[in-house]
């Protein structure tokens, strides 16, 4: 069974609350989803007068279009410098980095671009140090385990305490090694080295990062964790720092196994049900559907139903509207006393009563 993974975009959030430089979250086609209070203080413009406009709106009018193309182009170099438009007037010169992401499942695709104002004087160390500024306020502003990898070196070069207190590792333990470099046996340095390469070919093409994988904590045992991987480039567009949140997500976990016993347990009251409706012998014990005052049409929905059939599908089959199938199994469940599918077949199997 598939885990949830966390959106991209809550991970953003945290970023952005946890970041005092201008930063503005925006989709595909450039509209403003977030603004932090450094993006409104330069803007002049409120969180809610922002959400949904369109950046290049934010954008000196000369501006705009180098800046559009910037972003939009398939390069790896997505850092300059743009000069922003204050509702009152004013005008900013900002040095961004511009970082693409996308989630799995292909929607939620946008930007988020962090900057600096820096006046006339724009440098490429100040681009740089756009980056480090984040970086540094990652690790002292989450809660949740951070680490910083260098781009060159794919290494580990630091990590906040609660990369410490969660794994068990010195902080010494983790600088200078991958991040993935923990997993032991043969197996698990395999796909240590597949989510590995399937992160770097994201960063360098879509962007942010997201993997649910187990990590393994001192002493023995693995914890579930959300990673999220972000991506900085340089001012010559090679890689240059990726900020990776770990989450972890052992209840969530834990809660995805209990489901899936759940749906074993329905799977196999399914198939008793089924070989029960299947069996129509006058002689078994228990009585039926139709003798306890369920109609004709209500047998037939419910036969189908715990085939596993969904609303939707007997409406199909029986050429009849999906409200009306919907009413039926609630009137179904009514008279036998149950809240849910999953009741009503523990009860139809427990008291032996036959679908007919």
């Amino acid at each position: 069974m598939r885990l949830a993974m966390t959106d991209v975009l809550s991970i953003l959030s945290a970023l952005i609350d946890a970041n005092d430089e201008f930063v503005l979250v925006v989709d595909q086609e450039f509209r403003i989803l977030w603004s932090n209070r450094s993006a409104e203080a330069l803007l002049g413009r409120s969180s809610v007068s922002l959400a949904g406009r369109q950046v290049e709106e934010c954008i000196v009018p000369d501006g705009r279009q180098a800046f559009l193309k910037l972003a939009k182009g398939t390069k790896k170099l997505r850092s300059g410098k743009v000069s922003f438009l204050s509702k009152q007037g004013g005008r900013k010169q900002v040095c961004f980095n511009l970082a693409p992401f996308s989630r799995e499942s292909g929607a939620g695709r946008g930007f988020v671009l962090v900057g600096r104002g820096l006046g006339d004087q724009v440098t490429a160390q100040g681009r740089a140090e756009t980056s480090k500024g984040l970086a540094e306020r990652m690790l002292s502003g989450f809660a949740d385990p951070v680490f910083l990898i260098d781009g060159r070196s794919r290494k580990v070069k630091d990590c906040n305490k609660a990369a410490v207190d969660t794994f068990g590792f010195s902080r010494e333990e983790f600088l200078g090694r991958r991040i993935l470099d923990r997993y032991m046996n043969d197996e698990d340095r395999r796909e240590a080295k597949r989510i590995e390469s399937e992160a770097w070919h994201t960063y360098e093409t879509a962007g942010v990062f997201q993997k649910r994988i187990l990590y393994p904590v001192l002493g023995g045992g693995l914890l579930p964790c959300d990673l999220t991987g972000l991506p900085f480039f340089g001012s010559g567009g090679s890689l240059e720092t990726i900020i990776v949140i770990l989450v972890e997500r052992t209840a969530e976990a834990s809660r995805e196994a209990e489901l899936a016993r759940l749906v074993d347990q329905v799977n196999t009251l399914a198939g008793e049900l089924t070989a029960m409706a299947g069996d129509r012998h006058p002689e078994l014990p228990g009585t039926s559907l139709s003798t306890m005052g369920f109609t004709p049409r209500q047998v037939e929905i419910l036969r189908l139903s715990v085939s596993g059939a969904s609303a939707k599908e007997i409406s199909f089959e029986l050429g009849i509207a999906e409200s009306t199938v919907k009413n039926h199994l609630s009137a179904i469940y009514r008279k036998l006393g149950v809240k849910s599918k999953v009741g009503c077949i523990s009860t139809i199997v427990s008291r032996r009563i036959r679908i007919e």
